[in-house]
């Protein structure tokens, strides 16, 4: 998460200064830190093909795991950074202060939904923790709960 924040920041700097491509480029990158973040906590591995982490993210929308960030925002982000990247021509991908300014908003809110999730995952991990702690084996088989004192 730590890398997504710092593309976020960089993006941000990028657009106050005017450096709309920069801009794009870490607007992409912050979104997808944050996804490899998600995915490592919650599934314990990060796909190598961009693609695929896409595809898990869209999976755990559908699971209501996170609610921001559809995939025709993760499609429009791509297109912003492969344009500002490759200056690929593609109408749909114009880089405008509006176009940034409304990407960088949707990944700022995807950014912190992906922290709140993350929280929350790594409490309830917390909790099976403490609880397997406090199981101790009596004898062969046989479990008794010991308090923690």
């Amino acid at each position: 998460m730590k890398e997504a924040k710092i593309k976020l920041n960089a993006a941000d700097n990028s657009i106050e200064s005017g450096f709309l491509k920069s801009a794009a480029h870490d607007i992409y990158f912050a979104a997808e830190n944050a996804a490899r973040a998600l995915l490592l906590e919650v599934e314990g591995n990060i796909p190598r093909d961009k693609n695929k982490i896409w595809i898990k993210i869209t999976n755990l929308q559908r699971r209501g795991i996170i609610t921001t960030f559809t995939r025709a925002d993760i499609d429009r982000t791509y297109l912003f950074r492969t344009k500002a990247d490759y200056v690929e021509i593609d109408e749909l991908a114009e880089i405008t202060k509006d176009a940034i300014l409304s990407a960088f908003g949707i990944v700022e809110e995807f950014v912190e939904e992906v922290e709140r999730v993350l929280k929350k995952v790594i409490e309830e991990k917390s909790h099976v923790f403490i609880s397997l702690k406090n199981i101790k084996i009596v004898e062969s088989g046989s479990r008794k709960r010991i308090p923690l004192d």
